[in-house]
């Protein structure tokens, strides 16, 4: 039942934006197949580059013609869903999704006497994260250009923390693995951000709700991030000193001022 409470502000997020355009109610009232070759806007044969109607839905209509693509060919893992995922972005609704895994072993770890070579040491787990970020244009729903609404949940599976908890360091060396920060909800999506940023001019952008901080503390080319598109280390993300101040996700505020040698932000 805590399961079902904690993911029904996703599946909340997620009902907004499949009714969120009229026309998605009217055009689409049946996504596993084809709509007539009208070539409206949800149908697979719709004129739209990129068309791979994932399903199976294959039409000719009159020149465009839409053949289903397989995983290895169409620009995203799950296609475009008939259309729908490109009528979404159209209307200002994004959706992405990030999938990492992590299988690693330590020969030994910090427990003695170590096994002797070429045998399995103490500690060799498989652990998987995933976040899933829903983006929302706010210029296309009526609000300031250029201003954006990221909703960003995240969740973890297998074994928490992987080998970033036995490696006898403090800072975990394989930090996205203990992220987010909660051992006993597997599977679980959390809620990790929900930030509002709206551009006030080239070189002033402001920015509130909830994010991450830790990696977002000390961030450059090198260093930063959440440790899935960078260092894994928490060394290199953030320095280990802010893990006993600073939570993972917090509520906060500030503003980047971007320049053409750089940038500042606060």
């Amino acid at each position: 039942m805590n399961g079902i409470i904690q993911k029904a502000p996703i599946m909340c997020l997620l009902f907004l934006a499949m009714t969120a355009h009229p026309s998605i109610a009217q055009d689409c009232l049946h996504l596993s197949g084809c709509d007539t070759c009208q070539c409206d806007s949800l149908s697979c044969d719709a004129a739209a580059p990129g068309c791979d109607c994932v399903g199976g839905c294959d039409c000719d209509c009159g020149q465009y013609s839409c053949q289903h693509q397989s995983c290895w060919t169409r620009p995203t893992l799950t296609g475009d869903w008939c259309g729908l995922r490109s009528h979404l972005q159209q209307s200002g609704i994004t959706f992405r999704g990030t999938s990492t895994h992590y299988g690693f072993g330590i020969d030994g770890g910090v427990n003695t006497p170590v096994p002797p070579p070429l045998q399995q040491g103490n500690a060799f787990k498989y652990t998987g994260r995933e976040r899933y970020d829903v983006i929302f244009d706010l210029e296309k729903f009526g609000g300031m250009p250029k201003g954006s609404l990221l909703v960003r949940a995240e969740s973890w599976y297998g074994e928490y923390g992987n080998v970033g908890l036995r490696s006898g360091s403090f800072a975990p060396p394989l930090f996205p693995t203990v992220l987010p920060t909660d051992p006993t909800d597997e599977a679980v999506p959390k809620m990790t951000a929900f930030m509002l940023t709206q551009p006030l001019s080239p070189g002033l952008v402001v920015f509130a709700g909830k994010k991450d901080i830790l990696g977002a503390a000390d961030q450059d080319i090198f260093a930063g991030g959440n440790g899935t598109e960078q260092f894994m280390n928490q060394a290199f993300i953030a320095n280990p000193a802010f893990l006993l101040a600073f939570p993972y996700t917090s509520f906060t505020a500030g503003a980047v001022m971007p320049r053409p040698w750089g940038g500042m932000s606060l």
